[in-house]
């Protein structure tokens, strides 16, 4: 029983070990079919428009390893390495939406808008300070909004959604 099943191994391993030979011989032949990664003009993959900006600039030549380019952009940050051209153009409207918003925080609107929140706040408490009876009985009409408000997002949830199509009084 042992000699079968030494025989069966041995040749189990044989088999395989011809297989891998085989296999390493066509990968071989096959691979030089491949082409090889290497530099690619960014232009070729790029509209000309994204190429530069007032924030960025592509350099003209990206990485290429079979299906990914890998791009290289100069920012006032420093320079970004980005695998893939969507990631690119997603990365280039960043680059530009965070420097709108950086600008934002700077801007007469943000003081305004800053200016309006801390006045709303101060006419809530000059409210109740004012007229503290009125809202110590105001409390409870607030309260019951607020949980009849919840109690219906509660059910809501809790509801079972109907499938979406046709509905039952649509013709057929």
């Amino acid at each position: 029983m042992n000699f079968i099943r030494t025989v069966a191994t041995l040749a189990f391993l044989t088999t395989t070990a011809f297989a891998q030979i085989d296999d390493k011989a066509f990968l071989e032949q096959f691979e030089k079919t491949f082409e090889a990664g290497g530099n690619v003009s960014a232009k070729d993959f790029v509209p000309d428009w994204q190429m530069r900006g007032a924030r960025h600039t592509v350099r003209p030549l990206a990485y290429n390893v079979g299906l990914n380019n890998t791009y290289f952009v100069d920012t006032a940050s420093g320079v970004l390495e980005i695998t893939g051209t969507p990631a690119l153009f997603a990365r280039i409207r960043e680059i530009y939406a965070l420097d709108y918003l950086r600008g934002l925080s700077k801007t007469e609107e943000f003081g305004k808008a800053l200016g309006k929140s801390v006045e709303s706040k101060i006419e809530s408490v000059g409210g109740a300070v004012r007229d503290p009876v009125g809202t110590i009985k105001n409390v409870p009409k607030g309260a019951s909004r607020f949980s009849a408000a919840s109690a219906r997002d509660s059910r809501a949830a809790k509801a079972p959604r109907k499938p979406a199509g046709r509905s039952r009084a649509s013709p057929v």
